[in-house]
């Protein structure tokens, strides 16, 4: 086995359970029906923590040609992945069987928990791409700080005045149009 797929493996355990969070509690909103009073603003979070996960997991495969892994560097996306599953968790309401779910009140009460944990994995994300891009050959790591940045400060922004529906949805808006740029010209395909 060579050490990128012994450390992608165990990585994507952590990934894994972030995107199983995410989609179980997705559905536990669809089967809780009208008892949930439904928030755009945290769906639109919960969205953002599924594709910023994907985005970690399918980034991985650029460090492939790795020879070896140092113990700073495992611990490192280690902690990154742990982000996710930590970010995924938080943005994830409990959904009580039988009880009113209101997730408006819950994007109020825990909202700027949630989109600080994002702003840090988007800083680490920029300070990754900085230090080892040029290192490993990363090719588009430019590009791709070039649309993290702008979801950095939406994130500041939504995680100061998270009492602001307009501006929320302003910043939720900002994210996810980074994301699709992100996703469609800097994501390339995966080879080899």
């Amino acid at each position: 086995m060579h050490a990128f797929d012994y450390v992608v493996l165990f990585f994507s355990f952590v990934y894994a359970g972030a995107i199983m969070h995410l989609l179980a509690t997705a559905a536990e909103i669809i089967i809780a029906g009208k008892r949930v009073r439904r928030s755009w603003l945290n769906a639109g979070w919960m969205l953002t923590a599924l594709l910023g996960t994907s985005s970690w997991w399918i980034g991985m495969w650029d460090l492939r040609g790795q020879a070896s892994w140092a113990m700073g560097m495992i611990c490192l996306f280690f902690c990154v992945a742990c982000g996710f599953y930590l970010l995924s968790r938080l943005v994830s309401p409990r959904i009580e069987a039988g009880a009113d779910v209101d997730l408006v009140a819950f994007h109020v009460e825990n909202g700027r928990k949630y989109i600080a944990v994002f702003a840090a994995l988007c800083v680490a994300a920029i300070a990754v791409n900085t230090l080892l891009g040029a290192a490993v050959g990363v090719g588009q790591w430019v590009e791709q700080n070039v649309a993290i940045i702008p979801m950095l400060a939406a994130a500041i922004l939504a995680a100061i005045f998270v009492r602001k529906t307009w501006l929320q949805f302003a910043c939720l808006a900002v994210v996810l149009a980074m994301w699709g740029w992100y996703f469609s010209p800097l994501q390339g395909a995966l080879k080899g």
